[in-house]
Protein backbone atom coordinates (compact mmCIF):
# COMPACT_ATOMS: atom_id res chain seq x y z
CA UNK A 1 0.00 0.00 0.00
CA UNK A 2 1.48 3.11 -1.23
CA UNK A 3 0.91 6.61 0.91
CA UNK A 4 1.39 10.43 -0.65
CA UNK A 5 3.70 12.68 1.02
CA UNK A 6 2.13 14.87 3.51
CA UNK A 7 1.56 17.54 1.04
CA UNK A 8 0.26 16.00 -1.35
CA UNK A 9 -2.67 14.34 0.95
CA UNK A 10 -3.20 17.95 2.08
CA UNK A 11 -3.79 19.12 -1.85
CA UNK A 12 -5.57 16.38 -2.86
CA UNK A 13 -9.33 16.10 -3.09
CA UNK A 14 -11.54 15.73 0.01
CA UNK A 15 -9.98 13.02 2.57
CA UNK A 16 -12.79 10.24 4.12
CA UNK A 17 -12.68 8.25 6.98
CA UNK A 18 -13.26 4.76 6.11
CA UNK A 19 -16.75 4.77 7.82
CA UNK A 20 -17.53 7.46 5.82
CA UNK A 21 -16.96 5.98 2.81
CA UNK A 22 -18.90 2.37 4.10
CA UNK A 23 -21.79 4.44 4.86
CA UNK A 24 -21.97 6.17 1.83
CA UNK A 25 -21.29 3.21 -0.35
CA UNK A 26 -24.46 1.57 1.73
CA UNK A 27 -26.30 4.50 0.79
CA UNK A 28 -25.59 4.11 -2.92
CA UNK A 29 -26.54 0.11 -3.01
CA UNK A 30 -29.40 0.61 -0.66
CA UNK A 31 -31.15 3.46 -2.74
CA UNK A 32 -30.31 1.68 -6.36
CA UNK A 33 -31.17 -2.59 -4.76
CA UNK A 34 -34.62 -3.05 -3.07
CA UNK A 35 -34.28 -6.06 -1.01
CA UNK A 36 -33.51 -9.26 -2.96
CA UNK A 37 -32.79 -12.60 -2.87
CA UNK A 38 -28.67 -13.28 -4.18
CA UNK A 39 -28.28 -16.93 -5.04
CA UNK A 40 -25.00 -18.72 -4.67
CA UNK A 41 -22.35 -21.06 -2.81
CA UNK A 42 -20.94 -21.04 0.44
CA UNK A 43 -17.46 -20.90 0.82
CA UNK A 44 -14.98 -20.25 3.71
CA UNK A 45 -17.36 -20.80 6.55
CA UNK A 46 -16.68 -19.79 9.84
CA UNK A 47 -18.40 -20.05 13.24
CA UNK A 48 -17.30 -17.08 15.85
CA UNK A 49 -17.29 -17.43 19.51
CA UNK A 50 -19.79 -14.63 19.30
CA UNK A 51 -22.82 -17.03 17.13
CA UNK A 52 -21.97 -14.96 13.91
CA UNK A 53 -21.61 -17.12 10.99
CA UNK A 54 -19.16 -15.69 8.58
CA UNK A 55 -18.63 -17.11 4.79
CA UNK A 56 -18.20 -16.26 1.17
CA UNK A 57 -20.92 -16.47 -1.31
CA UNK A 58 -19.61 -17.13 -4.44
CA UNK A 59 -20.31 -18.11 -8.60
CA UNK A 60 -18.44 -19.10 -11.06
CA UNK A 61 -17.57 -15.18 -11.93
CA UNK A 62 -17.84 -13.28 -8.81
CA UNK A 63 -17.75 -13.77 -4.69
CA UNK A 64 -18.84 -11.36 -1.48
CA UNK A 65 -18.08 -11.51 1.80
CA UNK A 66 -21.51 -12.13 4.47
CA UNK A 67 -21.98 -12.52 8.08
CA UNK A 68 -25.39 -13.67 9.36
CA UNK A 69 -25.58 -12.24 12.70
CA UNK A 70 -26.33 -14.52 15.72
CA UNK A 71 -30.11 -13.57 16.25
CA UNK A 72 -30.43 -15.09 12.71
CA UNK A 73 -28.18 -18.25 12.83
CA UNK A 74 -29.92 -19.20 16.16
CA UNK A 75 -32.90 -19.73 14.17
CA UNK A 76 -31.95 -21.87 11.12
CA UNK A 77 -33.35 -25.20 10.96
CA UNK A 78 -30.87 -26.66 8.51
CA UNK A 79 -26.75 -26.57 8.86
CA UNK A 80 -24.83 -24.50 6.79
CA UNK A 81 -21.88 -25.80 5.47
CA UNK A 82 -18.99 -24.97 2.74
CA UNK A 83 -20.39 -25.93 -0.98
CA UNK A 84 -24.04 -25.84 0.17
CA UNK A 85 -26.05 -23.81 -2.72
CA UNK A 86 -27.90 -21.24 -0.96
CA UNK A 87 -30.10 -18.37 -1.50
CA UNK A 88 -29.67 -15.20 0.58
CA UNK A 89 -31.16 -11.86 1.36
Amino acid sequence: MESAPPQEIATSATVVSVSQLLRSAREVLESRFALMWVAGEISNLRAAGSGHLYFVLKDEQAQVDCVMFRGRAAYLDWVPRDGLRVEVR
